[in-house]
């Protein structure tokens, strides 16, 4: 009896990551924020939490770890309470959408590209600090 299979075989040499800036809506850098990593669970159809990482002094947040490279991942921005701006913009998805539905995915690509997130204003009387879940 004889069995033969397809496999694939991948080069591991080469580094995936989901980096970019997060700016305000005059494209200054966001001064304090963190920045959240979700994939989209076809099961449940809603976003499962990956990973969260701070931005630097430049406004880059930068994922490397636990990046599988043919999943669809979701990036989210929200200014932290120690920024001069916090409670002036919402919570924000790549690139500038308020829900996930609306939102850019992102794919893990060779590094150099950006998925940016340019934060949304909180406008009205009722604006405030704020999370989406």
């Amino acid at each position: 009896m004889t069995y033969t299979e397809n496999i694939w075989l991948t080069d591991d040499s080469t580094f995936y990551d989901i980096s970019g800036f997060v700016y305000l809506d005059d494209s200054l850098p966001a001064d304090a924020a963190n920045v959240y990593l979700m994939a989209f669970d076809t099961i449940s159809g809603a976003l499962m939490d990956v990973d969260t990482t701070a931005i630097n002094e430049s406004g880059m947040y930068l994922f490397s770890s636990n990046i599988m490279q043919n999943s669809l991942y979701y990036v989210q921005a929200e200014l932290q309470p120690a920024s001069a701006y916090f409670g002036n913009y919402v919570p924000t998805y790549h690139y500038d959408a308020l829900t996930w539905q609306e939102a850019w995915p992102v794919f893990p690509v060779p590094s150099g590209v950006y998925y940016n997130v340019i934060m949304i204003a909180a406008d009205g009387p009722d604006a405030g600090g704020g999370t989406i879940s």
